[in-house]
C-alpha cells in the first residue's frame, strides 16, 4: 500500500520537495529491509521498479542519483533476472528518452557486475533496435549495452541482434573494433612488461 500510495502521489505531482521526501523515505525503508534480508515480492516490485525507471528520467540531479541507487537496491533485494526484465520493459521500453537512456546504463552496470546470464537474445535485439536512436543519450546507452555483450559473445553478437539497420550496424562496428583494438592494446602491453 506504502509504494502504491507513493506512486501516485509521484505521478500526481511534479514537486521537487515531495519527490524528495518520498525518495529519501525509499531510501530509508530500503536500508532496513536489507539488513533484515528482505526479499520484494512480485507485486511490489512490479510497482516499484517502473516508478523508478520512470522517475530516473528526471532533470534534477540530485533526485536522479538518489532514484540510480534505489535501482541498483531492487536488483539486491529482488530476483536479479525479473528485476533486469522489469528496467527492460518499463525503463528501456518507455516513452521519456531520458528514462531510457538511463536504464539502459542501470542495465550496462548489471552486465558488466553480471555478464549476460540473466538476458534472453530477446532482450538484445530489442536494445539492437534502440542503437538507431535519433536521441544520442539511448543511442549511447544501447551501444554500451552491446558493447558489453560483444565483450562475452564476440562476432556470435550478430547472430543474436539479427538484422539491424546499416546505421546501426556501422555504429556498433566501430564500437566493437575500438574493443578488439583495446584487448589487443592491453594484451600487447601485457607481453612488453617483464
Amino acid at each position: 500500500m506504502i509504494f502504491k500510495w507513493c506512486y501516485i502521489k509521484l505521478m500526481e505531482s511534479n514537486n521537487t520537495t515531495l519527490a524528495m521526501k518520498v525518495f529519501e523515505f525509499f531510501q530509508a525503508l530500503f536500508d532496513f529491509l536489507a539488513e533484515n534480508d528482505y526479499t520484494l515480492w512480485d507485486h511490489e516490485a512490479y510497482v516499484l521498479v517502473p516508478l523508478l525507471c520512470d522517475k530516473s528520467g528526471l532533470n534534477n540531479h540530485v533526485l536522479k542519483e538518489k532514484v540510480k541507487i534505489l535501482i541498483k537496491q531492487c536488483f539486491e533485494m529482488y530476483d536479479p533476472k525479473k528485476c533486469l526484465g522489469l528496467v527492460i520493459k518499463f525503463g528501456a521500453g518507455s516513452k521519456n528518452l531520458k528514462s531510457v537512456a538511463e536504464s539502459l546504463d542501470e542495465m550496462c552496470i548489471f552486465m558488466k557486475a553480471n555478464g549476460l546470464d540473466y538476458l534472453t537474445e530477446k532482450d538484445l535485439k530489442f536494445v539492437a533496435k534502440l542503437a538507431d536512436s535519433g536521441d544520442k543519450g539511448v543511442r549511447e546507452g544501447a551501444l554500451s549495452v552491446l558493447a558489453e555483450a560483444y565483450k562475452a559473445i564476440d562476432e556470435d553478437i550478430w547472430r543474436v541482434v539479427g538484422n539491424v539497420t546499416v546505421k546501426a550496424k556501422g555504429l556498433l562496428e566501430g564500437r566493437f573494433r575500438k574493443i578488439k583494438g583495446l584487448g589487443a592494446s592491453s594484451s600487447t602491453a601485457n607481453l612488453v612488461v617483464p
